[in-house]
């Protein structure tokens, strides 16, 4: 997860809103694609790139591996790279957003959906609910991992300032895909408390969203946590 700030995220987001090395490993990556030698320069700033941004990379492969078998993991993370090495000298940073984790986090999600495809091991629009752990599959699945593993970053900052309860009901309902009574009768309030408190802690989630993006929640992700 993103978690609290380290000095590895914080040099991720320097990294990403810092145009020096994207534009450095870009100009690598055309040298490279015309079967030239790069020099050592540019050599050390791709390197630079892939350590930055290989664990973002595997992380959120990993946060859709409730989807994936084990195998896949590691080779849908050498896939994105792949499609990095080919694609990036295309990209160009955005203003005013976080753009670059946007774009690799869309090759994550292409690549595993190709997997998935490939696979055909979990149905994509199943008609019912049979159990606890399908109920867990199915809100993972309908929320995009990028989104997920934002959640959880902002949870976690979250934590000191809101409610204990209310931050376990939010993770119970969106992480664990508990039901509002179920979640009632373990923590021992009612359902429409449950609720409420779930509500009031999706409104300051999405509001958080909307400030590290600059758009909330997609609608299939607000129907999943929401319902």
């Amino acid at each position: 997860m993103f978690g609290r700030s380290t000095n590895h995220d914080r040099e991720t987001d320097d990294d990403d809103t810092n145009l020096s090395l994207l534009n450095k490993t870009q100009a690598y990556l055309r040298i490279v694609l015309t079967a030239q030698v790069p020099d050592s320069f540019l050599v050390a700033a791709w390197s630079e790139f892939y350590r930055v941004y290989n664990e973002l990379i595997r992380r959120a492969v990993a946060a859709r591996g409730v989807l994936l078998r084990e195998t896949d993991i590691e080779d849908c993370a050498q896939e994105v790279w792949m499609s990095v090495a080919r694609h990036l000298v295309h990209f160009r940073h955005p203003k005013e957003r976080p753009g670059l984790r946007a774009w690799l986090y869309r090759l994550v999600q292409t690549k595993t959906a190709d997997v998935l495809r490939k696979r055909s091991r979990i149905p994509l629009a199943p008609t019912e609910v049979a159990d606890a752990s399908a109920v867990q599959s199915n809100a993972r699945r309908a929320v995009d991992p990028w989104q997920m593993l934002l959640v959880e970053t902002i949870l976690d900052d979250m934590a000191s300032r809101e409610s204990p309860l209310d931050c376990r009901i939010f993770r119970m309902r969106v992480f664990d895909g508990c039901a509002f009574d179920e979640i009632a009768e373990s923590l021992r309030i009612t359902t429409p408390a449950t609720r409420y408190r779930f509500g009031r802690m999706l409104r300051k989630v999405r509001d958080r969203i909307a400030v590290y993006t600059g758009s909330s929640l997609d609608r299939r992700s607000r129907r999943s946590v929401a319902g």
